[in-house]
């Protein structure tokens, strides 16, 4: 396994990147599913996981997926309970292993449904907002420039400046910036038979100017209602994101194992048989719920789980030396052997644990690809069947993860206040207790996950 997660580790600084919800507590939990199939890299934890489901968002416009759908998948999770550190080192690596299969229920009011609804009154608005425009900034700007160019201009023939004036606003009037254009650049092929030759000259004036102003005026008026049109496109944009809603309810159950060395009490005839090596066989069953509403998210578990007090042991590292007689009297061969081993009351532990998340999905800019999570967490152990192996339990939470589209870089930042009460400690000799405030217990952590396509996923 330790040679299976350096190369994984190698890939992910190398290969492209998926990126995925990276929620999760000091302990690697969290509540959310994954979307598709996927492989999965926490390098802070030296942690690999895999899952392959079926589970998507509600599809875009072109699709014909439907609002609800079945959905299940599995989950397998693998990693060293040493960390990063001992993984590359000599040491032992205490390893641990997940795998979980999950099965549920999905029901939305369609993304797709929500935004066809909303295009077509968008499509209405949007040309209600360009006519509407047009007869409030476009028209009257013209007005001026056509009453401008035709009076200071060197044509004294009154009859055809108001010939001019007449044809030009009334065609204005019923056309748009681009058939103005081109009704003023064939004017004079028009109706140059109806003005003196003359005067023909002075009107191809007049009306060059005249062109070259609406370019002017069409670039401010076109300026002008992009900056109106994105504004309804965002507040309907907002509107979908109001109306739209997703439920997972889902139900999971899984195995779990742990191996390492426990040590009871020291042999002194025989050092090498003062540890014993445990191998654990755990479980859990459970029910879930995703709830979103676009950039809020409510995740909860509530599970069944047997478990152990693994974390509650006391870790030592040992170094195992041997010596080994030589051919010659005077040398001997000495060899040193580093071993972990944890010691302390030891057992396997029924429990019910329940986690929450909330999370909030903001960008980080207009135009950018780049986001942030913001997570607050609960974590408990409840109902524990051996209070004195694993009292019950609570800690809170709270994350800040950020990820892009495009970007190598999938990570953040948490704090966490574990085991809120204490119990733990309450659990030592009271000459061995070590009771602190909350400021004084605060874990702050990294996250360093990657997450790449897998070969097999189809979406």
């Amino acid at each position: 396994m330790k040679y299976l997660l350096s190369f994984l580790l190698i890939i992910g600084f190398t290969d492209n990147v998926f990126s995925q919800w990276l929620t999760q507590s000091a302990e690697g939990q969290g509540s959310f599913l994954f979307k598709g199939s996927n492989i999965g890299i926490d390098l802070g934890k030296s942690e690999f996981s895999f899952t392959m489901n079926n589970l998507h968002k509600p599809v875009q416009l072109s699709s014909s997926k439907d609002n609800s759908f079945a959905f299940y998948g599995i989950g397998l999770k693998a990693k060293s309970e040493e960390g990063l550190g001992n993984l590359f080192s000599t040491g032992d690596l205490v390893p641990s292993a997940k795998l979980n299969g999950y099965f549920g229920w999905q029901l939305s009011n369609s993304y797709n449904a929500v935004r066809k609804a909303s295009d077509a009154e968008l499509s209405g608005q949007l040309q209600a907002l360009t006519i509407d425009q047009i007869k409030r900034r476009f028209i009257p700007l013209m007005e001026i420039a056509i009453d401008e160019e035709i009076n200071f201009s060197p044509l004294t023939n009154t009859v055809v400046k108001a010939k001019l004036s007449t044809d030009w606003v009334t065609q204005l009037r019923t056309s748009q910036p681009k058939t103005f254009h081109a009704y003023l650049s064939s004017y004079l092929a028009a109706q140059g038979a109806a003005i003196p030759a003359p005067d023909q000259i002075l009107v191809s004036n007049i009306i060059t100017n005249l062109l070259s102003r609406l370019k002017s005026i069409v670039q401010t008026f076109d300026l002008e209602l992009k900056v109106l049109k994105d504004e309804l496109v965002k507040s309907f944009e907002q509107n979908i994101r109001n109306t739209y809603w997703r439920v997972s309810l889902f139900t999971f159950g899984g195995i779990d194992a742990l191996s390492f060395r426990r040590v009871d009490q020291i042999n002194t005839g025989n050092l090498s048989k003062s540890f014993i090596k445990e191998e654990f066989r755990g479980g859990n069953l459970g029910v879930g719920l995703n709830w979103q509403v676009d950039w809020f998210k409510l995740g909860l578990t509530y599970a069944y789980k047997k478990t152990n007090n693994f974390n509650l042991l006391d870790k030592t590292e040992y170094k195992l030396t041997t010596t080994t007689p030589s051919t010659s009297i005077s040398q001997i061969l000495t060899q040193e052997r580093a071993i972990t081993g944890y010691s302390g009351t030891y057992g396997e532990v029924e429990i019910n644990e329940l986690n929450a998340d909330l999370l909030l999905n903001i960008s980080l800019g207009k135009e950018s690809e780049t986001y942030t999570l913001i997570n607050p967490y609960f974590r408990s152990n409840l109902l524990s069947r051996n209070k004195l192996l694993l009292p019950d339990s609570y800690s809170f939470g709270f994350g800040t993860y950020f990820f892009s589209k495009q970007s190598k870089f999938l990570g953040g930042l948490y704090v966490e206040l574990p085991d809120v009460e204490n119990a733990y400690e309450k659990l030592k000799p009271i000459e061995d207790q070590n009771i602190r405030t909350a400021i004084r217990r605060f874990n702050f952590g990294i996250v360093a996950k990657f997450s790449l396509n897998s070969i097999i996923s189809s979406q």
